[in-house]
């Protein structure tokens, strides 16, 4: 009886251990608000430093060649005053663990431009973002009333949704 019971209390312990993978709903929301704090990082601590506090291990950036991020951040200072940016749109997977952001960023000076943020959940569940492009622009890109977020629809096959 005593060994049933151990063996019991052993196997309550392993299931008890064992996480089921994370599983996430596809949510604009969440990674306009990982854009935002971003943005408000890049203004509290500096403009490189949030880059590298959000950027996923493999990021890349285009600088205008494409590089390592975290490599060639760790050499940058940061500006005295950081560029500003808002998201207008934001695409999430179907899955919910990738998604796409594009808006507008402005230079303190008042160059404007455009910039498109790739970014992925981490194993956490923390948006961390993979790549980041943009470009200057002549006149700002026209901005949305309100942000918009979209998302994927996943085919479904015969038997049912696609494996997570």
């Amino acid at each position: 009886m005593r060994a049933r019971l151990a063996l019991l209390a052993l196997g309550a312990a392993a299931l008890v251990a064992a996480k089921p993978p994370l599983r996430f709903q596809p949510d604009p929301s969440s990674v306009i608000a990982a854009e935002i704090a971003f943005n408000r990082l890049a203004q509290q601590k500096g403009q490189w430093t949030a880059f590298a506090e959000t950027a996923a291990d493999d990021a890349v950036m285009f600088v205008p060649q494409r590089v390592l991020a975290k490599d060639w951040l760790k050499k940058q200072a940061n500006p005295a005053v950081s560029v500003s940016w808002s998201p207008s749109i934001v695409y999430v997977s179907c899955d919910g663990n990738l998604a796409a952001s594009s808006g507008n960023w402005t230079q303190p000076d008042g160059t404007v431009g455009y910039f498109t943020t790739i970014w992925r959940r981490d194993k956490k569940g923390r948006w961390q973002w993979i790549l980041d492009h943009g470009d200057t622009l002549a006149t700002p890109r026209a901005t949305p009333e309100f942000m918009s977020g979209k998302v994927a629809t996943c085919k479904r096959g015969p038997d049912g949704p696609p494996p997570p």
